[in-house]
């Protein structure tokens, strides 16, 4: 998953800056500069956070779903399919949603 790996380490890098702004400062206990790097870290922490857990139901790209959408198609389960194309429309990725709607519509002539 190339999208786990960009994430992971341009994550590292935002958090490590933070946490040297908040934790490298000799000599000052309560600083106020510490104090917004901390509470900024936190709030960035709960940001990234908020957003992993609200997306984990989505695929991780138009390639994934549209095999997942196929093996739905093979299965007539054509809601959960339907909730797949939804996510390829909304993803903007015109070959993959236009695959899934060319296999879809040569499955459905395969029934006839």
């Amino acid at each position: 998953m190339p999208s786990v790996d960009l994430a992971g380490h341009v994550g590292g890098l935002v958090g490590g800056f933070f946490l040297a702004g908040a934790f490298s400062v000799p000599h000052q206990y309560f600083n106020l500069r510490r104090i917004l790097y901390g509470a900024a870290m936190l709030l960035l922490t709960a940001l990234f956070l908020y957003m992993g857990f609200d997306r984990a139901d989505e695929p991780t790209d138009p390639a994934t779903a549209n095999g997942i959408a196929q093996y739905y198609l093979k299965q007539n389960k054509q809601e959960e399919a339907d909730k797949l194309f939804r996510y390829l429309e909304k993803s903007r990725s015109a070959d993959e949603y236009s695959y899934t709607l060319m296999a879809g519509q040569a499955l459905e002539k395969k029934r006839i």
